[in-house]
């Protein structure tokens, strides 16, 4: 599931394992907005978690892209991006969820539509 973090309490209730043919899993990023509702969508109904967090402190991971944080940490700016790629190439979803968001979202789109998914987004988080 890909999404913006700006949707800290909504989800689609309808949008449930049984609707969609959740069959192997959900594989969730691991940020704090769209993946933890995902991660608590996919306990509540029963449906496995295959988490992927992105590796931001691997600083020295060739091609990293090291900038510097608010609080002064170094961090890859690309780790998303990475972490995103790994998802579609190990976890080999079945189908792909994502609303408006930012950067890793529309990345994460561009990069299912590569591995021959469309992503959807449930009509009352595109509200």
């Amino acid at each position: 599931m890909s999404r913006s973090n700006d949707y800290p309490e909504r989800r689609d209730d309808r949008f449930d394992s049984r609707k969609v043919g959740c069959e192997r899993g959900e594989i969730p990023g691991e940020a704090s907005g769209a993946d933890r509702l995902a991660r608590e969508w996919a306990e509540e109904g029963g449906v496995a978690v295959d988490p992927y967090p992105a590796d931001w402190d691997n600083i020295e991971r060739p091609g990293a892209a090291v900038r510097r944080n608010k609080y002064g940490k170094l961090y890859d700016a690309l780790a998303g991006h990475v972490r995103n790629e790994q998802m579609l190439r190990e976890g080999r979803p079945q189908f792909a969820v994502a609303c408006p968001g930012g950067t890793g979202t529309r990345d994460m789109t561009i990069r299912s539509l590569e591995y021959g998914l469309s992503p959807a987004c449930p009509t009352s988080l595109a509200a």
